[in-house]
């Protein structure tokens, strides 16, 4: 296919286009910022030591304590979402009336990096509410680990804070992509209307089918 030819059918279609790319845009746009919603995150950040000597006994802590609290990181993730911790930060989280999997699903735990921080972070349509999950399930995990190791071996660096903006839900990356997605579908579908379209539009099309020379044409003119 010839791009001229091309080139006019986009310019003849040219609705479509813009009817592709209202839609392509508009319809994440509704779902994303009228449709969605303002869902907030509260995140409290704690640190694992393998022992407590360095405040009672004098001693300093060594790498191997740190290589230790380390992998106690990793272990402490099931310990977060056991059903005890999970029970004890239901109890303070009363007034919220929340079952133990609807709990659950709003914790996510996280390890900073390789370091011995790990981030306890709680989604919520509720500002208020996501802070406060956020620091109920961290001190029933501190008073249970406490309670099963029978030493302070975790401390809490930031306590969470009432979020003031909502999670960023990607709208806009969203309706940039349906935008762009709807325009190549506008175009691919104009493409191969032409392709199998067979009307004579074009004074070369009459040359090459009939191999004759046009000597003149009548234009479209209104009367009006």
């Amino acid at each position: 296919m010839e791009i001229r030819r091309f080139l006019n059918s986009v310019q003849r279609m040219f609705w479509l286009i813009i009817l592709f790319g209202v839609i392509g845009a508009g319809i994440p746009a509704y779902l994303n910022i009228v449709k969605a919603t303002p869902m907030y995150k509260a995140e409290t950040t704690i640190y694992a030591m393998s022992k407590n000597s360095t405040a009672d006994g004098g001693k300093g802590l060594n790498y191997q304590d740190v290589s230790i609290s380390r992998q106690l990181v990793f272990d402490y993730q099931y310990v977060l979402t056991s059903q005890k911790v999970i029970s004890l930060a239901n109890k303070l989280l009363e007034e919220y009336k929340l079952s133990q999997e609807q709990l659950i699903s709003m914790i996510n735990i996280t390890p900073k990096d390789e370091s011995s921080v790990i981030a306890i972070s709680a989604v919520s349509n509720d500002a208020k509410k996501s802070a406060d999950v956020s620091n109920a399930v961290t001190e029933a995990f501190i008073s249970q680990l406490s309670e099963m190791t029978n030493s302070n071996i975790i401390g809490v660096l930031n306590e969470a804070e009432i979020p003031k903006a909502p999670i960023d839900n990607g709208a806009t990356k969203k309706t940039i992509m349906g935008f762009f997605v709807a325009e190549i579908i506008a175009f691919f579908i104009i493409y191969i209307r032409e392709l199998f379209d067979m009307k004579l539009r074009y004074i070369d099309d009459i040359e090459d089918v009939l191999k004759i020379k046009v000597i003149g044409a009548i234009p479209k003119y209104s009367i009006r």
